[in-house]
């Protein structure tokens, strides 16, 4: 009789500690215990003696009783506190401890080297129960006839009985083993499949049937083989692989005796797992990533399924599209793959705040004249598409602070140039904007003088000023127009140049664009007129020509030569400026333009221009031939015989300058170079008496002179407008 029967002394004594126990608060439910079934072998277990359990009576649980609050009687002045409940500490929760152990198998009966596993089961005091196998300690009975190992394997030696005992503390469970003479008469086997995808691996199984009539399991006991080991290959214990596509048949061999042969069929690998790259993602919201998917085929080849795969994302966190993942809103989401049954394990997708991903950089111009500033802008661009303003959040910078200057979000223009201005913010740098500084633009216009009282029939000389951009100032007299508001009072002949003024008042323009400066003129009654005229100072510099007085020079004749007048002196004079083109021989004191010298080519100043246009071919009659008469009518410097002066005649009055007549330079005479000049105005070309023949040309043209650099044979119509050197002839000297 086997120890796992239970005396009623040993029940009594349990049943008593479960009523202790439950006495003191232990809440678990107490009864019978209800053994593990036997864990059934592949061979036929001999009867025996069953396995005794004694029942364990259900013990009632005690109630503990209820615990009312105190009363406590009312007090109309003190009120006291409400009494807290009494704490009632928990029952102590008992540990869990084995209460018995027993085999799976009772008896069992062997053939000689046949094997056999028992499980060791054990129960414990919560009713649950769990295998022991590895904990316990083996004892034989007659170890020459069976042998087990750690594991309850049980291997039969030779004939004979013996007793196998498991130990486990206080606790014992015993079995009967006999191994019997059986001696091998068949083999026989089962395949699990007739067909196996490439790389996979199955087990057969073989039993032997013995002459005691019993059929056992002896799949570790036979030797296998395959008829193609490169198609399936064997192994221990009836496991064979599948090497290559093809068929082959397998077969078991044991003590001289085989088996019959079973077919099998290795077909192409088939895909047994997939993994998807990322373990887990995190993205910004609105971003994407794309997705791979690895699969394992079952001969180990890693394949990528990432085309064929279908997807399954467990919320809208994320949408999966051609195999890309977008972050729609923040959260968590669990994705996985799939693809002919075959399933990924999920990886995680967290979806976090949108992220900034671009700079857009603007500006109100992309040319900026110099001096001038446009103001910038910066939006930003987020990952969920989002746009938000950063003007003053990002940090500017340009690549050329030569051209362009930053102050805060705008950008000045320093020079004429290009440069490319940046915004920066969380290390995502703006496309470059291009910016162009051109010229300073003008932004006003001045006119001098502003404001001038002139006397009746004189000329006046109106200057535009421009203000620019770049804080800078420019003559844009000849590039404004120029307007009178009354031109019977004053008007414009050419630019900034008025002509003979009447009473009355007036206002002068001057517009570029929609910019206007203007000039307030009062025109009052002329003083009376100096009839003589005096001779200026000879200072080289020409310090003082341009105002009412007249420069005189002499060749090494002894002739006189006068300088071109200046307008002081032609107001002086009474004379009046008149339009180009026009004539008029009831007024033979008029001059048809002005040239304003700038101190390069001659004195700072204005001076008069005359034409040879008259009635006769000659010029008899024209302003230049009137001027000079009207010196010798004014006895000028003493003599009367002030006429035109010939082309010789200028050659000879500009070797005496030794060069041009305002600084000496530019002498076509070599002994000449040391320079000389008269301090005379020389930026405009001097006319002589001499006729020219111009082909094609219908009026009167002259020989004009270049007193500058000595230049003759330059011809002008005689109605355009030069400078005019009246010449006195010495008393004795011919004319030339």
């Amino acid at each position: 009789m086997f120890d796992s029967m239970i005396s009623k002394n040993t029940f009594n004594k349990i049943a008593m500690l479960l009523l202790l126990t439950s006495l003191f608060g232990c809440n678990s439910d107490s009864g019978s215990s209800t053994s593990q079934p036997p864990m059934s072998l592949p061979e036929e277990v001999l009867p025996d003696e069953p396995e005794i359990e004694a029942p364990i009576p259900e013990l009632p649980v005690p109630e503990f009783p209820d615990i009312s609050k105190p009363e406590v009687p009312e007090t109309p002045e003190v009120t006291p506190p409400e009494p807290s409940d009494p704490v009632i500490p928990e029952p102590p929760v008992p540990d869990k401890v084995v209460s018995r152990i027993t085999l799976n198998q009772s008896r069992v009966s062997l053939a000689e080297g046949e094997l056999a596993q028992v499980k060791v089961i054990g129960f414990y005091n919560d009713d649950t129960q769990d295998d022991l196998t590895s904990q316990v300690v083996w004892n034989v009975e007659n170890a020459d006839i069976v042998n087990i190992d750690e594991r309850g394997v049980i291997t039969a030696v030779k004939t004979g009985v013996s007793v196998i005992r498991a130990d486990l503390d206080e606790f014992s469970s015993e079995m009967t083993v006999q191994v019997v003479d059986a001696k091998l008469t068949n083999i026989y086997f089962d395949l699990p499949h007739k067909a196996i995808a490439k790389g996979l691996s199955f087990q057969a199984k073989a039993y032997g049937e013995y002459t005691d009539k019993q059929t056992r399991d002896i799949s570790h006991l036979v030797e296998w083989d395959s008829t193609d080991c490169s198609v399936v290959m064997p192994g221990t214990n009836g496991i064979f692989t599948a090497q290559d596509e093809g068929d082959a048949d397998i077969y078991a061999e044991l003590d001289g005796l085989t088996s019959t042969h079973g077919s099998i069929t290795v077909m192409p690998a088939v895909l047994v797992s997939m993994e998807i790259s990322s373990t887990a993602l995190e993205m910004p919201l609105g971003t994407h990533k794309p997705l791979v998917v690895m699969g394992t085929l079952s001969d180990g080849e890693q394949v990528d399924l990432t085309r064929g795969i279908t997807w399954h994302a467990d919320n809208d966190v994320v949408e999966i599209v051609d195999n890309v993942v977008k972050a729609k809103h923040k959260g968590t989401a669990l994705v996985t793959a799939a693809l002919d049954g075959v399933q990924s394990e999920p990886i995680q997708v967290q979806v976090t705040d949108a992220i900034l991903t671009n700079i857009e950089v603007t500006t109100n111009a992309s040319s900026v004249a110099k001096g001038n500033s446009t103001q910038l802008s910066a939006q930003g661009v987020y990952s969920d598409e989002s746009r938000v303003e950063l003007t003053e959040q990002v940090a500017w910078w340009v690549d050329n602070q030569d051209v362009l200057q930053l102050e805060g979000a705008r950008v000045k223009g320093l020079a004429v140039g290009q440069a490319m201005v940046y915004a920066t913010k969380d290390a995502i740098t703006s496309a470059p904007l291009q910016i162009q500084v051109t010229n300073a633009v003008l932004e006003k216009i001045h006119v001098h003088p502003s404001e001038i009282t002139l006397e009746e029939k004189n000329v006046q000389r109106f200057y535009a000023y421009g203000e620019y951009s770049d804080e800078t100032t420019q003559d844009v007299t000849h590039r404004v127009t120029w307007r009178s508001s009354n031109k019977a009072v004053l008007d414009l002949i050419a630019d900034g140049l008025s002509n003979s003024a009447q009473l009355g008042s007036v206002t002068i323009s001057a517009s570029l664009g929609e910019l206007k400066g203007i000039s307030e003129v009062k025109v009052v009654e002329a003083e009376e007129k100096e009839s003589a005229i005096s001779i200026c100072p000879q200072p080289r510099s020409g310090e003082g020509s341009a105002e009412a007085c007249l420069m005189v020079a002499s060749d090494e004749d002894g002739r006189l030569f006068t300088a071109p007048p200046s307008v002081k002196l032609m107001n002086k004079l009474g004379y009046e400026l008149v339009k180009p083109l026009s004539y008029d021989a009831t007024k033979p004191k008029t001059y048809v333009g002005i040239k304003t010298e700038d101190g390069t080519r001659g004195p700072v100043g204005d001076f008069a221009m005359f034409n040879q246009y008259g009635r006769d071919r000659a010029g008899l009659t024209s302003q230049y031939a009137n001027w000079c008469h009207d010196l010798s009518v004014r006895n000028f410097a003493g003599r009367d015989n002030w006429r035109r002066a010939t082309r010789n005649e200028l050659f000879s009055l500009y070797r005496a300058s030794r060069g041009s007549v305002w600084d000496g330079t530019e002498s076509i005479y070599e002994e000449d170079k040391d320079g000389g000049g008269f301090g005379w105005p020389a930026n405009s070309e001097y006319w002589s008496t001499s006729l020219m023949d111009l082909p094609h040309h219908e009026g009167v043209v002259y020989d004009i002179i270049n007193l500058h650099r000595g230049r003759a044979q330059l011809v002008m119509d005689a109605r355009d407008p030069a400078y005019a050197s009246c010449v006195s002839d010495a008393p004795g000297v011919p004319l030339k």
